[in-house]
């Protein structure tokens, strides 16, 4: 004899399926977490390529903050470490798709026409690459390539740099959950009117770091 369910039950199981299977959304709550407040977060943003091609972006982060366009970063988030080369490889690769995408329609009606500025790998290796690499048998020396190409692409890592959160691009900090854009994005994104945190504290405090007279 067939079992038959109700409605109910049916979009029960269906969302219970979905969150079961969407082994990401753990991280992109880590994402959200991490950039809260200075961005407000999207998850799974459909997005349109240059060439047309249809994407999705795991995360979209958008600041208003300090600068006087918006600035929007989508994200590409993994559940696995990244720490590989090929692993590494393949999440800036598909990030770099994002790069000049522009939101989908019949989404956020905030969001129509907003084009992506940049991407953003997460997780990511989550040192820098000062000097010359010299362990790990060579890994270093692939991973340091990958960044600086991702770098060229307008693709940046977001990592945990001691107590702090940061992204950065090649080997240059853009911003800081600690404080705020860096010089890194002021000249990334010149158009973008960005004030640092050192634009900010000369402003507080005068050119010469003491009080205006």
């Amino acid at each position: 004899m067939p079992i038959h369910f109700s409605d109910v039950a049916l979009q029960f199981l269906a969302e219970w399926e979905l969150e079961t299977l969407d082994i990401e959304r753990g991280v992109r709550a880590k994402v959200i977490e991490i950039l809260d407040p200075f961005f407000t977060c999207y998850e799974e943003v459909n997005l349109v390529t240059r060439s047309g091609d249809k994407v999705r972006a795991d995360v979209l982060a958008v600041s208003f903050k300090n600068c006087s366009k918006p600035l929007a970063f989508a994200i590409e988030v993994k559940c696995h470490a990244n720490d590989e080369p090929g692993k590494f490889k393949d999440s800036v690769f598909q990030a770099s798709r994002y790069v000049q995408a522009s939101v989908a329609p019949k989404q956020n009606a905030k969001l129509l026409g907003l084009q992506i500025d940049a991407a953003l790998v997460f997780p990511a290796p989550n040192y820098h690459w000062y000097g010359v690499p010299s362990e790990n048998d060579g890994r270093e020396y692939i991973l340091t390539g990958i960044a600086f190409l991702a770098e060229r692409w307008n693709v940046g890592r977001l990592v945990q740099q001691k107590n702090d959160w940061e992204i950065v691009f090649g080997t240059n900090d853009a911003w800081s959950k600690k404080k705020g854009w860096m010089g890194q994005a002021k000249s990334r994104f010149p158009n973008k009117g960005i004030l640092t945190y050192r634009d900010i504290e000369q402003d507080d405090h005068g050119p010469f770091g003491g009080e205006d007279c």
